[in-house]
């Protein structure tokens, strides 16, 4: 299982904000925001696949929407 989040990679690369790449970051960032994905990417005898999440960074809870 491997549990990803797409608004963490987008903070670590943040474009300069006298850009024109730091509006279309920013409209990504808000997209993204408070999602997780939980990756099954190996299950014996069984399916793979991903689960979209509601990510809750205060109480460091995932919950299914």
């Amino acid at each position: 299982m491997l549990i990803y989040r797409d608004e963490y990679y987008l903070s670590r690369s943040e474009p300069d904000p006298c850009t024109p790449e730091y509006t279309e970051w920013v409209t990504k960032q808000n997209k993204c925001y408070n999602t997780a994905e939980i990756i099954v990417a190996k299950h014996r005898n069984g399916p793979v696949g991903t689960v979209k999440l509601h990510y809750n960074r205060r109480k460091l809870l995932l919950q299914y929407n």
